[in-house]
């Protein structure tokens, strides 16, 4: 993992570490290993991600964030307006479902940021200006022909008529501006840069998976493959800068949001896959909280990304967490319903499964490890979803598949 340059952070924040065991894919690099369950021994012991987020985030200039395949123009992030700090709801269980908010208004003018201060963070990398634009490449990668077969996953987002509309018209602008409809972004904490979430779908991997019953969805992870956003990696694989060892809402913000918008300028995304909470719990007042996802939601749809907003897992270190956690996750869905983005409620599909998918440390997700000793966070066999990871990476792909499916190829809403 990365060091962060950002002392501050290093020594406020402690709510997950990303200290992975790099287990490793098959040396055969086969791509879909054909696991038998009968008979796996399910090793429940340490996953990748095993510790708490005591030690200080990752250095976000590691040399796998270079420059993509397709540079295209740079990405216009513009300011949303200023939705200020949103009343604290409490602990409220009921997900809201009706419009209570707007999105933001696509008429606006944007002006360019250039970013020429960073301020604390001296060795962000900026994004330079490297001549005249060209003309905006749309590249959506393989027809989607094949997009209409989504199986049903707990916790998959629902988009209604109303939502895919909306959807719709953040859809077009992004394709507008040049965003790529088979590039997606990750933004989180350890949860998400750990190499167990995605990262197995890549080509640095293997790649090394299993779709088990889940076969309907190999198109959906062909279409996001499809292209490198580096020399080596696709969006499955390439290690996000805006995924950071104990990052809160308030890290993501600094700047005004510079760190999203310089991966949003790097990969131009038609998806940003949002999870951050899980270290807001111990440090962040539920009402800034709200104020701070809201702004995050906005920045991206003011660009033309459509943010996938996800719950978090249960808290179970302490006390004190495991108490505050269900209130952060109400106001997830909450602010997914007031922005009209989908929600991808991950908690709800971990309730079943034991310790609620939560490994011994009671903040990182657990990890299925196969009968050979290896952990395969990529595998939907019975035996590998009793894991967090792997639920995760299900509910994810799945995801991507029914909003490429409702969205992107105009497909038929949900009832």
């Amino acid at each position: 993992m990365r060091s962060s340059p950002l002392a501050l952070v290093a020594l406020a924040l402690a709510a997950c570490s990303s200290d992975p065991d790099p287990g490793g894919a098959p040396a055969d690099g086969a791509v879909d290993v054909p696991l038998v369950d009968g008979g796996s021994v399910i090793d429940t012991g340490t996953p990748r991600d095993t510790g708490t987020d005591r030690g200080a985030p990752r250095d976000i200039a590691a040399s796998d964030t270079g420059p993509a395949t397709d540079t295209g123009p740079a990405i216009d992030m513009g300011e949303a307006p200023d939705v200020g700090e949103a009343p604290d709801v409490g602990e409220a269980s009921d997900v809201v479902t009706e419009d209570v908010g707007a999105v933001v208004d696509a008429e606006a003018a944007i002006d360019v940021v250039t970013v020429t201060d960073t301020g604390a963070r001296p060795d962000v990398p900026v994004v330079v200006d490297t001549g005249p634009d060209a003309p905006p490449r749309i590249d959506a990668g393989p027809a989607p022909v094949d997009a209409g077969v989504v199986p049903t996953v707990t916790g998959l987002p629902r988009i209604d008529a109303a939502l895919k509309a909306t959807l719709r018209e953040v859809f077009a602008r992004g394709q507008t501006a040049g965003l790529r409809a088979n590039v997606f972004a990750k933004l989180g904490d350890s949860i998400t840069s750990s190499e167990s979430f995605l990262a197995d779908f890549g080509p640095t991997a293997g790649p090394s998976f299993n779709l088990g019953a889940h076969t309907a969805l190999d198109p959906t992870r062909v279409f996001f493959g499809a292209t490198l956003v580096t020399d080596r990696h696709s969006s499955f694989d390439r290690e996000s800068v805006a995924a950071l060892t104990g990052w809160t809402t308030a890290d993501a913000l600094i700047g005004d949001g510079m760190i999203i918008r310089q991966e949003i300028a790097a990969l131009r995304p038609a998806i940003a896959i949002v999870m951050l909470g899980s270290a807001d719990v111990e440090v962040t007042e539920l009402g800034a909280y709200r104020s701070n996802l809201t702004r995050i939601g906005q920045l991206l749809l003011a660009g033309g990304t459509i943010p996938v907003l996800s719950t978090i897992p249960d808290r179970t270190d302490n006390a004190s967490n495991t108490a505050r956690f269900p209130a952060f996750n109400t106001v997830i869905r909450e602010v997914a319903a007031a922005l009209r983005v989908p929600l991808q409620d991950y908690a709800l599909a971990l309730a079943p499964l034991p310790r609620h998918g939560v490994s011994d440390d009671g903040v990182h997700p657990s990890v299925y490890r196969s009968p050979a000793g290896r952990n395969e966070s990529a595998y939907f066999t019975a035996a590998a979803l009793g894991f967090g990871y792997n639920v995760r990476n299900l509910l994810a792909l799945a995801t991507l598949a029914h909003v490429r499916a409702v969205v992107f190829a105009d497909g038929a809403p949900d009832p």
